[in-house]
């Protein structure tokens, strides 16, 4: 079942996962990775799935740190492909997450998402998507940066642009009555 959930994160098919993750008969274990560590949330943050990424942050076994073989986590990836939205995500969920961690390069998110800032424009890119991925980059770099600095705080804002900031729980309301 691990497998199929993968797959459908990395292919993009939200409605799939959403069954395998909510359908209280099948039990899936979102931190299973394949042969090469893939987890259903690096999948999902290497294609830059956000609907899938939503998902999977919601639920409670969820690790924002595993690697994969080659050392790179979910916030890695989403740097690498500069899925802007990702990385706002992953940071917004008040989870801990490693901006130390390093990929077989010894490069950590932060630095990625330099590197792909400063990257010329790969063959099989358009001219569109180049000045994407490098604003993304440019942005992602700022963002990690605040975070790093002051992770309360960006986290919070992050949730407020995000609009998912201001969902409390309802109170029940309680009533005293005193008789005397």
């Amino acid at each position: 079942m691990e497998l199929q959930l993968l797959y459908a994160c990395r292919d993009g098919k939200y409605e799939e996962v959403k069954h395998f993750l909510s359908s209280p008969d099948i039990n899936v274990n979102v931190t299973n990775a394949s042969n090469y560590g893939e987890t259903p949330l690096i999948c999902a943050c290497f294609r830059g799935h956000i609907g899938i990424v939503k998902l999977l942050l919601g639920h409670p076994n969820i690790n924002l740190n595993l690697e994969d073989t080659y050392g790179f986590t979910p916030l890695i990836f989403a740097c690498y492909h500069g899925h802007l939205e990702v990385v706002q995500l992953l940071l917004a969920t008040g989870k801990e997450i490693n901006l130390n961690a390093k990929n077989f390069e010894g490069n950590t998110a932060k630095d990625i998402a330099k590197e792909e800032s400063e990257r010329e424009r790969r063959s099989f890119e358009t001219e569109e998507k180049f000045k994407v991925r490098k604003t993304n980059c440019q942005n992602i770099l700022r963002l990690l940066e605040s975070f790093e600095l002051y992770p309360k705080q960006t986290c919070f804002r992050l949730k407020v642009e995000l609009g998912q900031a201001g969902k409390k729980k309802k109170k029940k309301n309680f009533f005293f009555f005193f008789f005397f």
